[in-house]
């Protein structure tokens, strides 16, 4: 009896030595799988960002290679604008040359300009674009304005320089004054009037004194003298361009080919 008592009593300090140590072991198994699964997600993380930053730089290469496909291209394409542009240069001074010639010395000059401009290998395609339609739509403008500026008698070939006093220089009676306002002697010079240009539809010059006008004829790049109802309808469009009367509408002396 005491020695099955003395059995027991080692089985049961046995078993109370073993349970804490198989506690513990399985207290800690959930913490070895967290620790696995989270070190397996930790691995799974890694491989989704690596082939993002693949992904990545294949798109990269790709940009390069496109971008290096553009820039080789550009040269030819900057040539193809240059040529344009130089043709559209060409185009303009045809036309400002068959054009009416108002302010002809100043356009060409324009042009004139823009063509050293354009041959400027410091200056970017880019600017030498803008300067081209600038000077395009400077132009264009042209036929859908009426402008007035002042400028000496238009001539024919054969015709001499009328030469008369300036209307400032006149006393009340017609006679010529001995000094101007700044005091300098009275001469007579060329003859001095003011220019209509009707958009690209007409060209027309009245003298200061507004009592004669001649017209461009474009048929035969002669100015032809103006008399009667074209007359008067010239004299109301200069005094409505210079704002001497209310706006109106007015006539355009032109001439119709049939």
């Amino acid at each position: 009896m005491v020695r099955n008592t003395t059995v027991f009593r080692a089985l049961l300090l046995g078993a109370a030595l073993t349970f804490p140590a198989i506690t513990a072991l399985a207290q800690s198994a959930p913490t070895k799988s967290a620790q696995y699964a989270s070190l397996l997600s930790q691995i799974a993380d890694k491989k989704v960002s690596l082939m993002q930053k693949e992904v990545f730089a294949a798109h990269q290469d790709a940009e390069i290679a496109f971008l290096r496909e553009q820039i080789t291209s550009a040269k030819v394409t900057t040539g193809d604008v240059e040529g344009i542009l130089t043709k559209m240069v060409a185009q303009i001074e045809r036309a400002v040359t068959a054009d009416l010639p108002f302010q002809r010395e100043e356009r060409l000059n324009r042009i004139a300009k823009l063509k050293n401009d354009l041959d400027n290998k410091d200056m970017s395609i880019g600017n030498k674009y803008r300067l081209a339609l600038s000077a395009l739509q400077i132009e264009v403008n042209y036929g859908m304005s009426v402008e007035d500026y002042v400028g000496e008698r238009p001539l024919n070939d054969g015709e001499t320089v009328t030469m008369r006093y300036a209307l400032a220089d006149l006393e009340e009676d017609g006679t010529p004054k001995e000094t101007d306002d700044l005091g300098q002697p009275v001469v007579e010079g060329p003859e001095v009037g003011t220019y209509l240009r009707y958009g690209r539809v007409a060209l027309v010059y009245m003298d200061d004194r507004m009592v004669s006008a001649r017209r461009y004829d474009q048929p035969t790049t002669k100015w032809i003298d103006l008399a009667g109802a074209e007359l008067l309808e010239v004299r109301k469009a200069v005094r409505v361009a210079r704002g001497e009367v209310a706006p109106a509408v007015v006539m355009a002396p032109t001439h119709i080919t049939q």
